[in-house]
């Protein structure tokens, strides 16, 4: 027949995350014509928690080899400067 398989019917801790972008326009104008530069910054993940991804059905989190991609990346801070015409 087959191998009885145990369903996984476990519940993974809660994912909590939160994002923030902030910006600051500056109308500038450049021969003649109107343009707009604008600083920001992205932040992804502001609390930094460690929220999981996956979790093995022996409830191990990454598995056996306790794969570190289980794991959402932690914070993350861009900061860029954008111009549109």
């Amino acid at each position: 027949e087959g191998t009885v398989v145990e369903p996984n019917n476990a519940r993974m801790k809660e994912i909590f995350q939160i994002d923030a972008r902030l910006r600051k326009g500056i109308p500038l104008t450049l021969g003649g014509s109107e343009t707009e530069v604008a600083l920001f910054v992205d932040i992804r993940n502001l609390t930094d928690r460690q929220n999981i991804i996956w979790i093995a059905s022996d409830g191990r989190i990454g598995g056996e080899l306790s794969d570190p991609g289980a794991w959402r990346i932690g914070r993350r801070i861009r900061f860029g400067l954008e111009m549109r015409f």
